[in-house]
């Protein structure tokens, strides 16, 4: 007998359009790779000293500057996957559909219920990302896949908001759920009591903590544009890591591109960047870097274990953050980062894969 596994579902959030501009800058290097001397058509494959130039190829290029900015790199990061409880039903299967947005049109609005190209529209700083008004995009609307408000259920109710990646519904009032949900980026008992729990982030606590600092504010209004890009239910083996590419060959499907996950342990901020700048120099290996900050002695909740690779920062030597060292780890000074990924996942591992 083997227990039931529990239900995931993944939602990639976008900031400031930087995937339709990333787009853009894959089909300006496609079209003009020749034009500007460039080693290849495709900007995945572009060197460092190619994609420092891009943008100045670009802005001089008036055709394609009337099309809209570009980016040179793709996102960071983007997905986060939440495990949904089953004990919690009415929740749970109502986000389920909203991200598949297998339940049709809604019946009051007629819009499609689903939260895929939904505003985030509160991010309020320490606090919650809220989002899955799909029907006014500003947080006075929404609609659930019963058609109607539907009740609070006693099993999430009675759970607590007590870490970072909680998931509930948002409500105006007692039983008053619809299409709103938000995730916690801190410990949120205000909330306890008040609104249903019915999940929990699995993997992408890094994507909330990026939204709360590129978009973040003290009243919740996001300070960038930010949308649900993408979503849908999970699948196991899926790419929990990574970013959305679409070709410019307009014919041709998106894909999100799987990266390799690496945390990062560090005594400061100074460090952490040296590692990331080591890491990702040359621009042809691509990683989801996490940096986890802890004093010289201290101690760290994180095992790592849901990473590909842990490096920690060679002044842990002696004194590591954890009872025993992850076997996915490494102690490294920041030039020999690359070396040490390699050696723990493979050259192949460290190169971005197309993943349908």
């Amino acid at each position: 007998f083997s227990a039931k596994m529990p239900t995931e579902c993944y939602i990639d959030f976008d900031i400031d359009d930087h995937r339709a501009r990333f787009a853009l800058g894959c089909a300006f290097v496609n079209a003009n790779d020749k034009k500007y001397g460039l080693t290849t058509p495709d900007l995945l494959s572009l060197g460092g000293s190619e994609l420092v130039r891009l943008q100045a190829f670009h802005e001089s290029n008036y055709e394609w500057m009337t099309r809209g900015p570009i980016m040179s790199v793709p996102a960071r990061r983007c997905r986060v996957v939440v495990e949904l409880f089953d004990d919690v039903p009415l929740a749970c299967e109502n986000f389920r559909k909203l991200c598949t947005g297998e339940a049709g049109k809604a019946a009051s609005s007629s819009l499609p219920l689903h939260y895929c190209g939904c505003n985030v529209h509160r991010i309020q700083s320490g606090f919650v990302i809220q989002a899955g008004d799909f029907v006014k995009g500003n947080g006075s609307g929404g609609e659930s896949v019963y058609g109607k408000k539907f009740k609070d259920e006693p099993s999430g109710v009675k759970r607590r908001h007590g870490q970072a990646g909680v998931l509930s519904m948002g409500n105006s009032g007692k039983h008053s759920n619809g299409s709103q949900f938000f995730l916690t980026l801190a410990p949120a008992p205000q909330c306890d009591g008040k609104h249903c729990v019915f999940g929990r982030v699995t993997s992408g606590l890094d994507v909330l903590r990026d939204l709360e600092a590129a978009a973040g504010s003290v009243d919740g209004t996001p300070r960038e544009k930010v949308v649900i890009a993408e979503c849908g239910e999970f699948n196991r083996g899926a790419a929990r890591h990574g970013f959305w590419y679409d070709p410019p060959d307009a014919t041709a499907p998106s894909r999100f591109v799987s990266v390799p996950r690496v945390m990062v342990v560090v005594p400061g901020e100074a460090a952490g960047r040296r590692f990331e700048d080591a890491l990702t120099s040359g621009g042809s290996a691509r990683m989801d870097i996490g940096v986890r900050i802890v004093t010289v002695g201290g101690m760290l909740d994180e095992t790592g274990e849901e990473c590909d690779a842990v490096l920690v920062a060679a002044a842990f030597e002696g004194k590591l953050p954890w009872p025993d060292i992850p076997k996915n780890a490494a102690v490294c000074k920041p030039a020999d980062g690359n070396e040490k990924l390699m050696e723990i996942m493979g050259k192949r591992s460290l190169h971005s894969k197309h993943v349908k």
